[in-house]
């Protein structure tokens, strides 16, 4: 297999609104996997509707009821003509999005190995990502982390930063994603933020895996819940 790689990203924030609207990714080309991290602080978020068109696949949705974290993973392969930007609806006009899309080169939705998600964790200065047991050899691992407020920084993240949100808006929550390479299926281990204040989070490691050859089917979706 080919090792699938992270090729760039979109970071978006609002302070409060219905939806967020994303510009696409630069470089998308037909094939690649799209991934729309959506996270905010708003009760009476669920997730997000799809943007128009058809193809997304919802693959994890955390609510904000019992700590205000809401948390939702959207994937789609991209078609040959794909929008110049996505605008995805919640049912909340209050929702503080904290929002990423990121292109994954030459995948398809359907090579989404899977995830594990700590959810719901009390205040601490370190959020832990759960380890991720991946059943391919050469998959990319993103790592996601969504804490509470904004008034406070993070002093260190696991592996390669993409990014960590800047919306100062004290009420919001923070964001941050990080990226590695993993060239042999097996336990990624558990992987760490490092924060100056105590925050209450939630935490997502998931998979993707190369491209998939006839004498290695197309894997299905598992999801490890720990914590």
């Amino acid at each position: 297999m080919t090792l699938p790689a992270y090729e760039s990203y979109v970071y978006k924030d609002s302070a409060r609104a219905w939806s967020i609207t994303m510009d696409k990714p630069t470089g998308v080309a037909e094939g690649d996997l799209i991934i729309a991290l959506l996270a905010g602080k708003a009760d009476g978020v669920v997730g997000w509707d799809d943007p128009g068109g058809s193809g997304w696949t919802s693959r994890y949705t955390h609510d904000g009821s019992a700590n205000s974290i809401a948390m939702e993973i959207k994937t789609v392969t991209a078609g040959a003509a794909e929008p110049s930007s996505y605008a995805f609806p919640t049912s909340d006009e209050r929702c503080r999005h904290v929002c990423f899309l990121i292109r994954v080169s030459g995948q398809s939705q359907e090579n989404f190995d899977g995830y594990a998600v700590s959810e719901d964790q009390t205040a601490s200065t370190t959020q832990t990502a759960p380890s991720y047991t991946t059943t391919q050899d050469d998959c990319l691992i993103i790592r996601w982390c969504l804490a509470t407020r904004t008034d406070w920084s993070w002093t260190d993240e696991p592996t390669t930063l993409i990014q960590h949100s800047t919306l100062a808006y004290g009420s919001a929550n923070s964001a941050s994603c990080t990226y590695e390479d993993a060239a042999s299926a097996g336990a990624t281990g558990t992987a760490d933020w490092t924060s100056d204040s105590s925050r209450a989070y939630n935490t997502v490691t998931m998979a993707i895996p190369g491209v998939v050859s006839s004498a290695n089917p197309t894997p299905i979706i598992h999801q490890l819940l720990a914590g």
